[in-house]
């Protein structure tokens, strides 16, 4: 019987710790996603905002797409293109 509950509380850890990693993938996600909501809120393609903010279209691409990060310089690349805050485009956690 001891045995049972320690395998139901491994169980029920194990889904805390996928759902915490997605609930975290989630919001990363929605930042990058933010990226894109911009850029088309602008009506502007990757190509374009890339030549607007020198940054290539393929590191856009991989934010949009959450393949990386984008280093601060980059962010603030993007966000003066856009003419947004820094902050509002790519929120803190």
């Amino acid at each position: 019987m001891f045995e049972s509950h320690i395998s139901d509380l491994a169980l029920m850890f194990s889904t805390i710790q996928l759902f915490g990693i997605s609930l975290e993938r989630q919001k990363e996600r929605i930042n990058m996603n933010k990226l894109r909501e911009w850029r088309v809120k602008r009506l502007l393609t990757q190509r374009e905002l890339a030549k607007k903010s020198g940054v290539s279209q393929v590191s856009i691409s991989f934010a949009e797409c959450e393949h990386n990060e984008p280093s601060d310089l980059t962010k603030q690349k993007l966000s003066n293109a856009l003419e947004i805050p820094v902050n509002e485009l790519f929120p803190e956690d």
